[in-house]
């Protein structure tokens, strides 16, 4: 069996991977791709990868399945507060699209969904600053050696 924390880092390094590589017209959609939370961002738009906790279910005695869970958050600035809205919104659903066109992830996990968007995360009244969150899980179940 892998060990715990190489399979979690190599799931967050493929995510990160992913989300620099989505591109629209020959340019990537992010400036910048942070894993973890990073503040100040001077080159936006950019995404964050934050580790949310795993939760584990016990599938049989010797399998537990994990669920690997990500909030991936997209920051835009736009002094327009519907066309910044719009905006995070079109970079979230990229990043929707190209997750579920690999929901193994590259065969590091069974199966991935994104479970949840958060509009307006993190608003901030007056601010040119607009967030999206996806909550996006991958599962993973792994056996112990009999």
């Amino acid at each position: 069996m892998t060990d715990y924390g190489e399979e979690y880092l190599s799931i967050f390094d493929y995510l990160k991977t992913k989300l620099e590589e989505i591109q629209v017209e020959g340019q990537s959609i992010f400036e910048n791709v942070v894993q973890g939370w990073k503040s100040p961002v001077r080159k936006t738009p950019a995404a964050f990868i934050i580790p949310d906790p795993d939760i584990i279910d016990i599938a049989t005695v010797r399998a537990s399945e994990h669920t690997y869970r990500f909030i991936i958050v997209v920051l835009v600035e736009k002094a327009d507060i519907l066309q910044g809205l719009r905006d995070a919104i079109s970079k979230v659903g990229k990043v929707i699209d190209t997750l579920e066109n690999d929901r193994r992830l590259n065969d590091l996990v069974d199966r991935s969904e994104s479970r949840r968007v958060e509009f307006h995360w993190r608003r901030q009244p007056g601010y040119v600053r607009h967030w999206c969150a996806l909550h996006f899980e991958a599962y993973k179940v792994r056996t112990s050696i009999p």
